[in-house]
C-alpha cells in the first residue's frame, strides 16, 4: 500500500447507486394524525447528507453500505471513522478547493481509515462511494486541486503525476498519494442498483437531476 519510507495517502471513490425516482413526505391528513412537519421535525438526521439536502432527509435515505478491507499487503486495518458530506466539503474548504459543493453533491458513504505495518508505517485512507459516475468524476477534479493544496503548495503548478496502477497517483513532499475509483453494479442492502458504468469516464448524460447547490458549507 506504500513503498518503503514512506507514508501514503489514499483516496478512493466508487459510483455505486441510485436514487429513488421521488422522494416525498407522507401526505397530511385532517383525521387527528401528527402532521408531518412536526414528526420530521422529532427525528434527528442520520447523516449529513440529510441535513444539506431535505429529499434525502424526507426520505430517511439512509448511507450505502461501505466496507473497508482489514488489510492490503502488509498494512492491516488499525481504526476507522465515519466520513460525510459535511466532511467532503470541510476538507475541500480548508484548502479554499473551487466548486466544494459539486465535489460534495453526491455523497452516498464515506469513512476514513489508518492501516499500519509491522514496522509501524502508516497509510490513511478515505472511501467515498458515490451516486453516479459523474459525482465521482467531479470528486476527481476536485481531489487533483486539493493535492496541489494540501501538499505542493510552495511549489508553482500542479504536481506531476506518477505511474501507478490506478487512477491517479502523485508523490509530493515524500508522501506518495493515490486515487482509485471503481464502478459497482449491483443492488446495495437497500435494493438500489449500483450503476453500470466503466471505468473510463462515460459519454453518457445522468440518469437524474441534480439537485439545486446549497450555498457554504
Amino acid at each position: 500500500m506504500a513503498a518503503p519510507g514512506s507514508a501514503a495517502f489514499w483516496l478512493s471513490s466508487r459510483a455505486s447507486r441510485t436514487r429513488p425516482e421521488s422522494a416525498s413526505s407522507p401526505p397530511c391528513t385532517t383525521s387527528g394524525e401528527v402532521p408531518p412537519l412536526f414528526s420530521a421535525l422529532r427525528r434527528l438526521p442520520a447523516t449529513t447528507e440529510q441535513i444539506f439536502h431535505v429529499d434525502a432527509f424526507l426520505a430517511h435515505e439512509p448511507a450505502a453500505p461501505l466496507t473497508l478491507p482489514g488489510s492490503s499487503g502488509s498494512f492491516a486495518l488499525a481504526r476507522q471513522d465515519t466520513f460525510g458530506e459535511l466532511d467532503v466539503r470541510a476538507l475541500l474548504a480548508v484548502f479554499q478547493v473551487p466548486r466544494l459543493v459539486h465535489a460534495g453533491d453526491g455523497w452516498g458513504a464515506g469513512k476514513t481509515a489508518l492501516y499500519r505495518d509491522s514496522a509501524g508505517r502508516g497509510s490513511f485512507v478515505v472511501a467515498l462511494d458515490r451516486d453516479e459516475e459523474i459525482d465521482a468524476r467531479e470528486w476527481a477534479e476536485a481531489l487533483a486541486t486539493y493535492v496541489n493544496e494540501a501538499f505542493d503548495a510552495d511549489d508553482p503548478g500542479s504536481p506531476p503525476p506518477s505511474p501507478c496502477a490506478v487512477e491517479s497517483c502523485w508523490i509530493v513532499g515524500g508522501q506518495s498519494i493515490a486515487f482509485a475509483h471503481r464502478a459497482r453494479d449491483r443492488p446495495d442492502a437497500s435494493g438500489r442498483r449500483h450503476s453500470r458504468e466503466a471505468r473510463e469516464p462515460p459519454s453518457s448524460p445522468r440518469t437524474r437531476p441534480r439537485r439545486p447547490p446549497t450555498r457554504g458549507l
